[in-house]
């Protein structure tokens, strides 16, 4: 197409209709300087323009393309210029197609690429062991263990006889470590990562044991598989088996919302993973855990992004007492738990 032979032709035949170009931007839905950049060739007229001014001015779309209208002298001509002119329209369909199809390929494989990747970052990431152990004259028993890709935690829920001090030792290839020293009641934390005092691999894969050291009397725990995040969809409603432990006491909420077995429920969220286990609820995501201790009314509170705002404290009877840590902002976060968890779940 000549554009700029054709520009004269639209200027040629606007003035017949003594147009100003304002009047013929409007019948266009256009600006003023569109119909001025076409008619002085500056322009490619797209088909949607093309067939817009062939109703405008009333004549044929082969005319228009040729650039002048239609007589004996130049219908050939005429016929050929229209051809060649779909054609090229064709043409440039096809490559847009073609190029449509390409980025949504590529869109597509990015997507597939990246929903595997966080798949198979997150699939069977968090993991949770109930662990007990016996010597001559210690017994460990119920303690808690919750390992994931991001953070670790470590709770002794009783030792018969009580004991002030404890030493807790990860072993490994022959290598043993001290991880801990000091009160067994504690709830014992580490960020996970290649210098964390238990291996996410080493562990999973039974290759890293851990032990603990009461008056030089060593128990090696015995870890059973509680919990591991390996369904693709999670059903809040499946129903609780028949025969229940009696024993284990479980809140109706918790029962109807979440998934659970003799021993402990689970409720996995988009972001966080919520878990009760023998009067002991606990909520974990990527930057908080919160373990409220329902027997006892403690609330354990960390902030993963600040350890500063890490704290322990008593609810016993509604009035919140400090027990450890940073407790300036323990009644707003309490309030909100309360409100988002305890009412929500266990009440």
């Amino acid at each position: 197409m000549d554009f700029e032979k054709v520009g004269n032709f639209i200027r040629k035949l606007r003035e017949e209709k003594k147009w100003s170009q304002e009047v013929l931007a409007e019948k266009m839905y256009c600006e003023r300087t569109k119909v001025n950049k076409i008619e002085n060739g500056k322009r490619y007229i797209k088909l949607d323009d093309i067939i817009l001014l062939s109703d405008i001015f009333k004549i044929s779309l082969e005319e228009l393309i040729l650039g002048e209208k239609q007589d004996k002298n130049n219908q050939q001509q005429m016929e050929m210029t229209f051809k060649n002119y779909l054609q090229a329209q064709n043409t440039k369909m096809k490559k847009l197609r073609i190029t449509s199809i390409f980025l949504l390929i590529i869109v597509l494989l990015c997507c597939l690429f990246f929903s595997s990747m966080y798949f198979f970052q997150n699939y069977k990431s968090i993991r949770v062991y109930r662990f007990y152990g016996k010597s001559e004259n210690y017994e460990i028993n119920d303690g808690l263990f919750i390992i994931s890709k991001d953070k670790i935690y470590f709770k002794i829920d009783e030792i018969i006889p009580e004991v002030d001090e404890i030493f807790i030792y990860s072993e490994y290839k022959g290598n043993e470590k001290l991880i801990y020293q000091g009160d067994p009641n504690l709830i014992i934390n580490d960020n996970y990562g290649y210098d964390s005092f238990i291996s996410y691999k080493n562990f999973v894969n039974s290759e890293q044991k851990i032990y603990i050291v009461i008056h030089d009397e060593k128990i090696y725990l015995t870890f059973k598989e509680d919990f591991i995040n390996d369904k693709i969809i999670y059903n809040e409603k499946d129903k609780i088996g028949k025969e229940e432990n009696k024993d284990f006491s479980i809140p109706e909420n918790v029962k109807n919302k979440f998934t659970c077995d003799n021993e402990s429920c689970h409720l996995e969220k988009e972001d966080e993973s919520l878990i009760y286990s023998n009067e002991m609820f606990s909520v974990i995501s990527k930057n908080k855990y919160f373990l409220y201790d329902i027997g006892n009314n403690l609330l354990e509170f960390q902030d993963f992004e600040n350890s500063d705002n890490d704290f322990i404290i008593s609810t016993m009877e509604d009035e919140i007492s400090c027990v450890s840590g940073n407790c300036k902002k323990a009644s707003e976060i309490y309030k909100k738990f309360y409100k988002n968890y305890i009412l929500k779940y266990l009440k």
